[in-house]
């Protein structure tokens, strides 16, 4: 069962994401192992939810089918330092 908020999940793409394009596949495997480490429990469709949500606000800028993992890119666009965070 996911124990993982949206507003949680959302902040931690953000921290694992830069402000040089990373592959999905690789942000995907941070995210999970920044979530297993806090004890989260996150879903594929999840992730893909939440990436894609990011993506639409105009936090990550997308290059590729974000859900094509292996061969798309995203990075952030904006300054999130004042983005409130979720514990």
């Amino acid at each position: 069962m996911e124990n993982a908020s949206n507003e949680y999940l959302d902040d931690v793409i953000l921290s694992q994401a830069g402000h040089r394009q990373l592959k999905v596949a690789m942000l995907h495997v941070r995210v999970g192992e920044k979530c297993k480490a806090e004890g989260r429990i996150v879903s594929n469709e999840k992730f893909n939810e939440r990436l894609r949500n990011l993506v639409d606000s105009g936090e990550l800028e997308a290059f590729g089918n974000i859900s094509n993992w292996r061969f798309s890119e995203v990075l952030r666009t904006q300054d999130t330092t004042n983005r409130k965070t979720a514990k």
